[in-house]
């Protein structure tokens, strides 16, 4: 013992008291480790980070924890994974952040929804009282009357339809003030009042904002094209089990469809001497059908035109008489091969109708053989004309 330094004593010491790390173990240990049940975020992130800290990992110890918090969070926590699985080069700092965030906002809701819970209950015992008061008062009534001699009133109000919505009340229509569309001499189209209520909605922060912003948005389903296309991030919020999160997608869209509102169509009168066509079609995200009246659109030109370096599809309705008045149609495009011009004029015709003709120039995506194979498939007539 005289020769031997104090750390060689130390280290002798440890080698013989502490137990000897099997790495195996530990490391086992770390990957079989899950979120318990009413363990929080930053318990669960903790006690992993703990057991890391004996598993030698190296540089990998951040991802690998990342990477076991994800896959780890409990059942419970299904909407925080999808969240976390969805997100773009995702650090732990981040993933921790994000889980918090929706973990607090949970939160929050649970003790909203006991708060709305006990406040319906308190309405519905006041509303037992108020019947019961009102019957004990009708009774009352009955009975002065009958002593009068007077033949009681019948409870049974007779009802009838409502001329204004279809609905039956017993008061006061509801839509009997309001407003959602103008119409004039050129059709119907939105009422302003209504546009500019859309437009002054803030950014939702939970999901009753986005179920108020798309009941308005459907006021006005029939001035907006593809509808379903452009709500379709907004409703996925909307899904039970799926934690609140704003995103750049939502953002866009939520622009998107205060611009579409602002750009309304004016949407003519039905004419009964005109002809009538069903046309209905089919997506993933919903399923649709328009009657349409092909008085005009059947004979279409197409061709492109460029902009400010900007390719654009150009169709006109072709077919009609001069002193009528036709709108083109113009779509941007990303290229002007045979694929993106029929997936366009698709989109076009499924709203416009499909024309009996289309007129075009020689051009390579006009005499490909997938828009042959386009127009035979949709019964097109395709006319095509040499180039100036």
């Amino acid at each position: 013992m005289d020769t031997c330094s104090y750390d060689d004593v130390i280290t002798k010491f440890k080698s013989h008291c502490m137990p000897k790390k099997n790495l195996t173990v530990e490391r086992h240990n770390f990957l079989t480790r899950s979120q318990k049940d009413a363990e929080s975020i930053e318990e669960f992130v903790t006690a992993l980070k703990n057991l890391s800290l004996s598993c030698d990992l190296g540089d990998l110890r951040e991802t690998l924890v990342r990477d076991m918090f994800i896959a780890g969070l409990n059942i419970n926590n299904r909407g925080i994974k999808e969240k976390l699985l969805q997100e773009d080069c995702l650090t732990l700092e981040k993933a921790i952040q994000i889980a918090k965030s929706v973990e607090i906002t949970q939160q929050q809701a649970q003790q909203l929804t006991k708060k709305s819970e006990a406040m319906v209950q308190r309405i519905k015992r006041m509303g037992q009282e108020s019947k019961g008061y009102e019957k004990f008062k009708k009774s009352q009534t009955g009975m002065s009357t009958a002593a009068q001699g007077k033949p009681q009133q019948s409870d049974n109000i007779s009802l009838k339809k409502c001329k204004k919505c279809g609905q039956i009340h017993k008061y006061k229509c509801p839509a009997a003030t309001v407003q959602c569309h103008t119409f004039s001499s050129n059709g119907m189209s939105p009422d302003q009042k209504k546009v500019n209520a859309i437009l002054d909605l803030p950014v939702p922060t939970c999901a009753g904002d986005i179920k108020r912003f798309l009941g308005m948005v459907n006021y006005l389903s029939q001035y907006i094209e593809n509808l379903a296309e452009k709500t379709s991030n907004l409703r996925l919020l909307l899904r039970k089990n799926i934690s609140f999160h704003w995103s750049d997608s939502h953002q866009k869209e939520f622009d998107l469809l205060k611009d579409t509102i602002t750009k309304a169509p004016v949407l003519k009168y039905f004419d009964r001497k005109s002809p009538l066509t069903l046309s209905v079609d089919s997506s993933k995200n919903a399923v649709g059908a328009v009657i349409l009246q092909e008085n005009r659109w059947y004979k279409v030109g197409i061709d492109f035109f460029s902009y400010c370096n900007i390719t654009y599809l150009l169709v006109v309705d072709s077919g009609i008489k001069l002193e009528l008045i036709s709108f083109p149609i113009i779509t941007p495009m990303s290229c002007t091969n045979a694929k993106e011009t029929i997936t366009s004029l698709k989109s076009i015709f499924s709203r416009h109708g499909i024309p009996l003709t289309i007129v075009s120039d020689n051009g390579p995506p006009f005499t490909s053989e997938q828009f042959k194979l386009f127009t035979k498939d949709w019964d097109i007539i395709h006319v095509t004309s040499s180039p100036r």
